[in-house]
Protein backbone atom coordinates (compact mmCIF):
# COMPACT_ATOMS: atom_id res chain seq x y z
CA UNK A 1 0.00 0.00 0.00
CA UNK A 2 1.30 3.18 -0.97
CA UNK A 3 1.15 6.09 1.50
CA UNK A 4 -1.51 8.58 -0.01
CA UNK A 5 -3.55 5.18 0.56
CA UNK A 6 -2.45 4.65 4.03
CA UNK A 7 -3.41 8.32 4.71
CA UNK A 8 -6.67 8.15 3.02
CA UNK A 9 -7.48 5.41 5.29
CA UNK A 10 -5.63 6.97 8.06
CA UNK A 11 -7.86 10.05 7.77
CA UNK A 12 -10.82 8.67 7.53
CA UNK A 13 -9.81 6.77 10.72
CA UNK A 14 -10.12 10.02 12.28
CA UNK A 15 -13.44 10.99 11.21
CA UNK A 16 -15.18 8.07 12.92
CA UNK A 17 -13.47 9.18 15.79
CA UNK A 18 -15.07 11.92 15.58
CA UNK A 19 -12.02 14.24 15.31
CA UNK A 20 -12.85 17.81 14.71
CA UNK A 21 -12.36 19.25 11.15
CA UNK A 22 -9.38 21.38 12.94
CA UNK A 23 -7.54 18.14 13.97
CA UNK A 24 -8.28 16.23 10.89
CA UNK A 25 -6.72 18.79 8.42
CA UNK A 26 -3.78 19.35 10.86
CA UNK A 27 -2.99 15.88 9.68
CA UNK A 28 -3.51 16.27 6.64
CA UNK A 29 -1.25 18.99 5.81
CA UNK A 30 1.70 17.50 8.26
CA UNK A 31 1.21 14.31 6.70
CA UNK A 32 0.91 15.11 3.06
CA UNK A 33 4.43 17.28 2.97
CA UNK A 34 5.90 14.59 4.51
CA UNK A 35 4.61 12.51 1.34
CA UNK A 36 5.56 15.12 -0.60
CA UNK A 37 9.39 15.38 0.74
CA UNK A 38 9.93 11.75 0.83
CA UNK A 39 8.21 10.58 -2.16
CA UNK A 40 5.17 8.59 -2.23
CA UNK A 41 6.98 5.33 -1.27
CA UNK A 42 5.27 1.90 -0.95
CA UNK A 43 4.53 1.75 3.14
CA UNK A 44 6.52 -1.11 3.70
CA UNK A 45 9.19 1.12 2.40
CA UNK A 46 9.14 4.08 4.93
CA UNK A 47 11.96 4.00 7.87
CA UNK A 48 12.69 5.87 10.64
CA UNK A 49 15.55 7.05 9.23
CA UNK A 50 13.53 8.89 6.73
CA UNK A 51 11.81 10.38 9.09
CA UNK A 52 14.22 12.08 11.54
CA UNK A 53 16.15 13.29 8.15
CA UNK A 54 12.58 15.01 7.79
CA UNK A 55 13.15 16.36 11.50
CA UNK A 56 16.38 17.96 10.71
CA UNK A 57 15.23 18.70 7.14
CA UNK A 58 12.31 21.15 9.18
CA UNK A 59 14.82 22.27 11.80
CA UNK A 60 16.89 24.40 9.04
CA UNK A 61 13.23 26.14 7.66
CA UNK A 62 10.63 26.48 10.62
CA UNK A 63 10.32 27.12 14.44
CA UNK A 64 10.90 24.33 16.94
CA UNK A 65 7.74 24.25 17.84
CA UNK A 66 6.15 23.62 13.98
CA UNK A 67 8.75 20.93 14.01
CA UNK A 68 7.75 18.84 16.87
CA UNK A 69 3.60 19.57 15.47
CA UNK A 70 5.06 17.84 12.67
CA UNK A 71 6.85 14.92 13.76
CA UNK A 72 4.35 14.29 16.58
CA UNK A 73 1.28 14.18 13.83
CA UNK A 74 4.05 11.72 11.82
CA UNK A 75 4.51 9.56 14.26
CA UNK A 76 0.48 9.19 15.23
CA UNK A 77 0.79 8.26 11.01
CA UNK A 78 3.05 5.74 11.81
CA UNK A 79 1.56 4.65 14.59
CA UNK A 80 -1.02 3.94 12.60
CA UNK A 81 0.00 2.26 9.88
CA UNK A 82 1.92 -0.19 12.09
CA UNK A 83 -1.06 -1.42 14.32
CA UNK A 84 -3.00 -1.72 10.61
CA UNK A 85 0.24 -3.66 9.54
CA UNK A 86 0.65 -1.47 6.59
CA UNK A 87 4.40 -0.95 7.66
CA UNK A 88 6.96 -2.25 9.54
CA UNK A 89 7.38 -1.08 13.08
CA UNK A 90 9.24 1.83 13.33
CA UNK A 91 7.55 3.99 15.76
CA UNK A 92 10.36 3.95 18.86
CA UNK A 93 12.84 4.41 16.19
CA UNK A 94 11.43 7.80 15.63
CA UNK A 95 13.00 10.74 17.41
CA UNK A 96 10.90 13.22 19.11
CA UNK A 97 12.45 17.25 19.12
CA UNK A 98 12.84 18.08 22.32
CA UNK A 99 10.05 20.92 23.96
CA UNK A 100 11.27 23.78 24.71
CA UNK A 101 9.85 25.19 27.74
CA UNK A 102 9.05 29.21 28.02
CA UNK A 103 7.46 31.27 30.77
CA UNK A 104 4.43 32.53 29.36
CA UNK A 105 3.76 36.13 30.53
CA UNK A 106 0.41 35.66 31.41
CA UNK A 107 -2.09 38.41 32.30
CA UNK A 108 -1.88 40.60 35.08
CA UNK A 109 -3.93 41.51 37.84
CA UNK A 110 -3.31 45.24 36.20
CA UNK A 111 -4.23 43.70 32.29
CA UNK A 112 -7.23 41.79 33.91
CA UNK A 113 -8.72 45.08 35.10
CA UNK A 114 -7.73 47.28 31.82
CA UNK A 115 -9.41 44.20 29.29
CA UNK A 116 -13.03 44.66 31.88
CA UNK A 117 -12.69 48.13 31.79
CA UNK A 118 -12.59 48.36 27.66
CA UNK A 119 -16.14 46.81 27.54
CA UNK A 120 -19.12 49.45 26.57
CA UNK A 121 -22.90 48.67 27.55
CA UNK A 122 -23.76 47.40 24.21
CA UNK A 123 -24.91 44.32 22.59
CA UNK A 124 -21.51 43.17 21.07
CA UNK A 125 -19.70 44.33 24.22
CA UNK A 126 -21.93 42.74 26.91
CA UNK A 127 -21.63 39.18 24.92
CA UNK A 128 -17.88 39.53 24.34
CA UNK A 129 -17.27 40.77 27.62
CA UNK A 130 -19.40 37.36 28.78
CA UNK A 131 -17.28 35.03 26.70
CA UNK A 132 -14.22 36.55 28.03
CA UNK A 133 -14.89 35.99 31.66
CA UNK A 134 -15.83 32.57 30.76
CA UNK A 135 -12.42 31.69 29.09
CA UNK A 136 -10.05 34.00 31.70
CA UNK A 137 -12.09 32.10 34.55
CA UNK A 138 -13.07 28.36 33.46
CA UNK A 139 -10.25 28.21 30.89
CA UNK A 140 -12.29 27.55 28.12
CA UNK A 141 -11.43 27.20 24.62
CA UNK A 142 -12.39 29.33 22.06
CA UNK A 143 -14.11 26.63 20.28
CA UNK A 144 -15.73 25.43 23.51
CA UNK A 145 -16.89 29.07 23.97
CA UNK A 146 -18.65 29.01 20.75
CA UNK A 147 -19.95 25.41 21.01
CA UNK A 148 -21.55 25.76 24.48
CA UNK A 149 -25.64 25.20 24.53
CA UNK A 150 -28.14 27.56 26.19
CA UNK A 151 -28.21 23.86 27.85
CA UNK A 152 -24.72 22.99 28.66
CA UNK A 153 -25.27 25.88 31.45
CA UNK A 154 -26.50 24.80 35.34
CA UNK A 155 -27.56 27.68 37.38
CA UNK A 156 -28.74 25.23 39.88
CA UNK A 157 -25.43 23.74 40.92
CA UNK A 158 -23.36 26.55 38.77
CA UNK A 159 -21.33 24.67 35.68
CA UNK A 160 -21.14 24.64 32.50
CA UNK A 161 -21.02 21.13 30.65
CA UNK A 162 -18.09 21.41 27.68
CA UNK A 163 -17.91 19.45 24.63
CA UNK A 164 -13.93 19.35 24.27
CA UNK A 165 -11.92 17.94 21.57
CA UNK A 166 -12.85 15.03 20.23
CA UNK A 167 -15.79 15.24 21.04
CA UNK A 168 -15.52 14.47 24.96
CA UNK A 169 -17.75 16.45 27.68
CA UNK A 170 -16.27 17.71 30.71
CA UNK A 171 -17.89 19.51 34.02
CA UNK A 172 -16.44 23.18 34.55
CA UNK A 173 -17.76 24.70 37.81
CA UNK A 174 -18.32 28.68 37.84
CA UNK A 175 -18.49 31.36 40.07
CA UNK A 176 -19.99 34.71 40.82
CA UNK A 177 -18.57 36.44 37.92
CA UNK A 178 -19.33 33.91 35.50
CA UNK A 179 -23.02 33.94 36.68
CA UNK A 180 -23.07 37.57 36.95
CA UNK A 181 -21.93 37.87 33.28
CA UNK A 182 -24.02 35.14 32.05
CA UNK A 183 -27.38 36.59 33.40
CA UNK A 184 -26.27 39.99 31.81
CA UNK A 185 -26.12 38.59 28.90
CA UNK A 186 -29.00 36.78 28.72
CA UNK A 187 -30.97 39.31 29.66
CA UNK A 188 -30.36 41.10 26.20
CA UNK A 189 -29.99 38.12 24.08
CA UNK A 190 -32.31 37.95 21.15
CA UNK A 191 -34.92 35.90 21.25
CA UNK A 192 -34.46 33.26 18.31
CA UNK A 193 -34.55 29.10 18.07
CA UNK A 194 -30.91 28.96 17.93
CA UNK A 195 -29.76 26.61 20.74
CA UNK A 196 -25.95 28.00 21.10
CA UNK A 197 -25.55 30.21 23.75
CA UNK A 198 -23.46 33.30 22.12
CA UNK A 199 -25.13 34.56 18.74
CA UNK A 200 -25.31 37.88 16.69
CA UNK A 201 -27.76 40.77 17.12
CA UNK A 202 -29.65 38.61 14.63
CA UNK A 203 -29.62 35.54 16.57
CA UNK A 204 -27.32 33.42 14.46
CA UNK A 205 -24.50 31.21 15.59
CA UNK A 206 -21.40 32.85 15.98
CA UNK A 207 -18.14 31.20 14.25
CA UNK A 208 -15.22 30.74 16.06
CA UNK A 209 -13.30 33.26 13.36
CA UNK A 210 -15.03 35.89 15.07
CA UNK A 211 -12.56 35.72 18.30
CA UNK A 212 -9.63 37.29 15.65
CA UNK A 213 -11.84 40.28 15.32
CA UNK A 214 -12.28 40.32 18.97
CA UNK A 215 -9.02 40.26 19.60
CA UNK A 216 -7.69 42.51 17.20
CA UNK A 217 -10.29 45.20 18.56
CA UNK A 218 -8.89 44.23 22.41
CA UNK A 219 -5.31 44.54 21.50
CA UNK A 220 -5.89 47.78 20.13
CA UNK A 221 -8.41 49.27 23.09
CA UNK A 222 -6.36 48.10 26.01
CA UNK A 223 -2.58 48.44 24.64
CA UNK A 224 -2.01 44.47 25.59
CA UNK A 225 -0.46 43.26 22.45
CA UNK A 226 0.24 39.59 23.67
CA UNK A 227 -3.67 39.51 24.51
CA UNK A 228 -4.76 36.52 22.28
CA UNK A 229 -7.76 33.59 23.07
CA UNK A 230 -5.03 30.58 24.23
CA UNK A 231 -3.53 33.43 26.80
CA UNK A 232 -6.68 33.04 28.82
CA UNK A 233 -6.33 29.49 29.11
CA UNK A 234 -2.88 30.31 30.21
CA UNK A 235 -3.91 32.94 33.21
CA UNK A 236 -6.31 30.50 33.87
CA UNK A 237 -4.27 27.43 34.96
CA UNK A 238 -1.23 29.16 36.00
CA UNK A 239 -3.48 30.97 38.83
CA UNK A 240 -5.22 27.91 39.43
CA UNK A 241 -2.32 26.57 40.73
CA UNK A 242 -0.90 29.98 42.47
CA UNK A 243 -4.49 30.34 44.16
CA UNK A 244 -6.35 27.07 44.35
CA UNK A 245 -5.28 24.10 45.83
CA UNK A 246 -2.72 23.44 43.22
CA UNK A 247 -4.09 19.93 42.26
CA UNK A 248 -2.46 19.53 38.66
CA UNK A 249 -4.81 16.06 38.16
CA UNK A 250 -8.15 18.15 38.74
CA UNK A 251 -6.72 21.37 36.58
CA UNK A 252 -6.28 18.61 33.65
CA UNK A 253 -9.82 17.49 34.35
CA UNK A 254 -11.10 21.57 33.99
CA UNK A 255 -8.51 22.03 30.82
CA UNK A 256 -9.63 18.49 29.01
CA UNK A 257 -6.39 17.14 28.84
CA UNK A 258 -6.66 13.72 28.14
CA UNK A 259 -3.07 13.06 29.77
CA UNK A 260 -2.12 14.98 32.71
CA UNK A 261 1.21 15.50 31.30
CA UNK A 262 -0.40 17.93 29.32
CA UNK A 263 -0.85 19.95 32.04
CA UNK A 264 2.34 19.74 33.95
CA UNK A 265 3.54 22.73 31.94
CA UNK A 266 1.78 24.92 34.34
CA UNK A 267 3.64 23.78 37.59
CA UNK A 268 6.33 25.51 35.35
CA UNK A 269 4.65 28.57 34.81
CA UNK A 270 3.27 28.85 38.31
CA UNK A 271 6.68 28.10 40.45
CA UNK A 272 8.16 30.62 38.22
CA UNK A 273 5.34 33.35 39.36
CA UNK A 274 5.36 32.32 42.90
CA UNK A 275 9.30 32.65 42.98
CA UNK A 276 8.86 35.94 41.69
CA UNK A 277 6.24 37.09 44.17
CA UNK A 278 8.03 35.89 46.78
CA UNK A 279 9.38 39.18 48.86
CA UNK A 280 12.86 37.19 49.89
CA UNK A 281 16.19 37.62 48.42
CA UNK A 282 17.44 34.64 47.16
CA UNK A 283 21.03 36.29 46.82
CA UNK A 284 23.86 34.78 48.26
CA UNK A 285 26.25 37.54 47.84
CA UNK A 286 22.99 40.04 49.65
CA UNK A 287 23.00 37.70 52.49
CA UNK A 288 27.20 37.42 52.79
CA UNK A 289 27.96 40.44 52.06
CA UNK A 290 25.37 41.96 54.68
CA UNK A 291 26.77 39.41 57.88
CA UNK A 292 28.32 41.54 60.28
CA UNK A 293 31.94 40.41 60.08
Amino acid sequence: MLLSSALDKFLQYQRLKRNSPATIADYTICIKKFIEWCGDLDCRALTADMVNDYNLYLHDRVKPVTVRTYIRHIRVFVHYCVKNKYCKDIYNGIIMPKRSVKVVDILTPADIRLLMDSFGNNYHDIRNKCMIIIMLDCGLRASEVVGLLTDNVDFRYNYLKVCGKGDKERIVPFGRSVLEAIRSYQRIRPRCSCPRLFVDFYGSPLQRTVFKKIFKRLRDKTGIKRLHPHLLRHTFATNYLLYSDGDIYKLSMLLGHSDVTTSEIYLHYANYYSFMKTKKSFSFLDSFNNETP
